[in-house]
């Protein structure tokens, strides 16, 4: 599968991995978000819970959109 190298780390969402993780977890967890983490690989044996695809930049809807 071909991956495209992000366009706009940095901008929309953290380029450092460590920090899009902790930006991605407090979208999760906001009082307007889903309110948990989604369970990590392996753990869940359903089918597709959703699928992270940026529109804009996590900080003005990541918990919503």
């Amino acid at each position: 599968m071909r991956v495209r190298r992000p366009a706009v780390a940095g901008l929309f969402y953290e380029a450092s991995r460590e920090k899009l993780l902790k930006q991605l977890e407090e979208a999760f967890t906001h009082p307007l978000g889903p309110g948990s983490k989604p369970p990590r690989p392996g753990e869940y044996t359903g089918g597709v819970l959703g699928i992270v695809a940026p529109h804009a930049g996590y900080v003005y809807s990541g918990h919503v959109a």
